[in-house]
């Protein structure tokens, strides 16, 4: 079945009998307004008050049940609760509680009824309070309603009602005795009326009465609730009307629950090959994660291999390079060596050739030796060389010629006569005196000792000959 759609601006009637739908087609153009509800009970359930309340409305509300009462703070936490029993005496009077109901009654009679149907009944005790006590907290302010329910004591809440200036618009009275559709009102709508209301119109139910003060208001009551009020059901009313309603409304929430669970559970499936999809997508996020760490890695190794390639190119480049010049060096070489070869093969025949010229001097010489004339010129070959070493004797010792023995013999008194000389200032200073009158002398002393000087420091330079010594001396001079 299709489900119609919900008109938005439509009035929610949670009331058990109409009450709000009435009222709100009265009322409507008040806003906000104020009311007074008198036997409350629960703050949904056949509730009056909650259609005016979802419109700003507010007000007081008189629940003796404990429970009720509870219930009615926590969803009503901006209005006023009362948790009394309107009465005229006032102090503490008998509650029979039915709990879970709207029956729970301040009649012992009806409360023994009650009892008789199979009904729990608990008797406590609460407070009273008188119905003037109650329209004392809007003094100096209007009242539009005042709902009366209270299960059989609607005469003693119209009792309690004393003059006052607080007279509310509408005062709907339950008008039947409990769970009966019989008449109640004749104990005391004599009263009500008697404060100034008149009787507009009868529910079955309640009995609706409109004040003097608003007659306006009568056209309003004139035709039981209908379509053009532009009302739906809320539902939660406890009467057989909603049964139906509430009948549907299970079968298609149970329909709905089904489908949903049915929907639930292919949602569940959904969501464990999601979950298993999504674990798949991560393992697959992991291993691509791991290949491009695999991917960066070998990236990175082939940087590498790259640069030692590059680095091996270089070296083979240089290598070559090297290699190049090693060969040039090598002919170089080669053609320098093959040129040492030649010389020393033109050096080897040269002492070859001086070798045989050698042999031939020596074998001359030896004929020369051998010869006759040789030996019969042996002695003035004696004599001669004697001569030649008078002679340069004579010479070296008048001369003291360099690397002879005269020289050495000379160089060696010089030197220890300098040695005494210096160990005597006195005889110093009159060496200085007289080689300062002749400086031929001085310089060839002074050579003199240079030169003995030179030969102790190289005395290897004593037993060479005067050729090699000139040589010596020149090398370290």
């Amino acid at each position: 079945m299709d489900i119609p759609e919900i008109n938005r601006d439509a009035f929610v009637s949670y009331a058990q009998n109409f009450e709000d739908v009435i009222l709100w087609r009265a009322l409507r153009h008040v806003s906000p307004g104020r009311y007074i509800d008198i036997g409350a009970q629960d703050p949904i359930v056949d509730s009056v008050s909650l259609a005016f309340y979802e419109r700003g409305w507010r007000g007081v509300h008189v629940e003796p049940d404990p429970a009720y009462a509870e219930q009615l703070r926590k969803a009503r936490p901006d209005e006023t609760v009362m948790q009394a029993a309107v009465n005229t005496a006032g102090g503490t009077i008998p509650l029979f509680e039915i709990p879970g109901t709207g029956l729970s009654t301040g009649v012992s009679s009806i409360a023994e009824t009650h009892r008789e149907q199979g009904f729990d009944v608990r008797r406590i005790d609460v407070p009273g309070i008188p119905l003037s006590q109650v329209l004392g907290t809007f003094a100096g302010e209007e009242v539009h309603w005042l709902k009366i329910d209270v299960e059989g004591m609607e005469s003693e809440v119209i009792e309690s009602w004393a003059p006052s200036d607080v007279r509310p618009w509408i005062v709907v009275v339950e008008s039947t005795y409990p769970n009966t559709s019989t008449p109640s009102f004749s104990a005391w709508e004599d009263r009500l009326t008697g404060l100034g209301y008149d009787l507009v119109y009868r529910d079955g139910l309640n009995n609706f009465y409109l004040s003097h003060g608003h007659p306006e208001l009568r056209v309003h009551f004139e035709v039981p609730p209908n379509v053009f009020d532009n009302f739906t059901l809320g539902g939660r009313a406890s009467s057989t009307i909603c049964h139906h309603v509430l009948g549907e409304a299970a079968a298609e929430r149970k329909a709905l629950q089904d489908r949903l669970d049915a929907e639930e559970s292919g949602s569940a499936a959904l969501r464990l090959r999601i979950t298993s999809l999504q674990q798949q997508i991560t393992s697959l996020h992991e291993q691509v994660a791991s290949l491009q760490q695999q991917v960066n890695a070998g990236e990175d190794e082939l940087a590498k291999a790259r640069r030692r390639a590059d680095l091996i190119e270089t070296h083979l480049r240089q290598t070559l390079e090297r290699a190049g010049q090693a060969e040039t060096r090598s002919a170089e070489i080669q053609q320098a060596a093959a040129q040492i070869h030649a010389k020393l093969n033109d050096a080897l025949r040269q002492i070859d050739h001086r070798d045989q010229l050698l042999l031939e001097a020596r074998s001359e010489i030896r004929q020369i030796y051998a010869s006759r004339s040789w030996r019969v010129t042996n002695g003035p070959r004696v004599a001669a060389a004697r001569l030649r070493w008078v002679r340069d004797g004579s010479y070296a010792w008048v001369t003291l010629t360099p690397g002879s023995r005269p020289r050495r013999i000379a160089r060696g008194l010089v030197h220890s006569l300098s040695h005494w000389v210096r160990q005597d200032p006195r005889r110093r200073a009159l060496a200085v005196r007289v080689l300062g009158h002749m400086p031929g002398v001085q310089r060839k002393l002074s050579a003199a000792l240079r030169s003995s000087q030179r030969s102790a420091a190289f005395p290897e330079a004593a037993e060479m000959s005067a050729r090699a010594q000139k040589i010596h001396l020149w090398i370290h001079s």
